[in-house]
């Protein structure tokens, strides 16, 4: 029979069940050294992927902001096309004067409507889906 903390071998006895393992000092400071590792591994985690979405957000924010001067520039273009068959007097499309339905231009396209009586031309820029629109008053000689 077992005594009460009896020694047998390496093992202590507690109660009448043998320990396997002894807890001294050093095998608790490891155990907290593991914990302590596990909260600093956990937090650099955390920390890399909010800097990591933060990173992901930025680059969303800066795409959109080329996209929409892409579709700026592109109506743009587009009020120049315009201007141009006025000037001219060339209608390519047979669609009116100065007026361009859906014309492919570089990645994007555009579309001009003219209106003769109010002098106004209304141009819609289209770049991955970001839609700018340009409007200009024209006065004519």
């Amino acid at each position: 029979m077992l005594m009460k903390n009896q020694v047998i071998g390496k093992h202590l006895c507690r109660g009448n069940i043998p320990v396997m393992f002894s807890l001294n000092k050093k095998s608790r400071v490891r155990g907290s050294i593991l914990i302590l590792v596990i909260i600093i591994l956990s937090s650099l985690a955390t920390f890399g992927a909010v800097l990591l979405g933060m990173v992901y957000s930025r680059h969303l924010r800066y795409q959109l902001e080329m996209d929409r001067t892409k579709a700026l520039y592109i109506a743009e273009a587009g009020i120049s096309y315009s201007v141009w068959e006025l000037k001219m007097k060339v209608d390519k499309e047979n669609n009116g004067f100065g007026n361009v339905d859906k014309f492919e231009f570089g990645e994007g396209f555009f579309s001009v409507k003219h209106n003769p009586e109010t002098k106004e031309i209304i141009s819609v820029g289209d770049y991955n889906n970001v839609k700018r629109i340009v409007t200009i008053v024209y006065e004519s000689n």
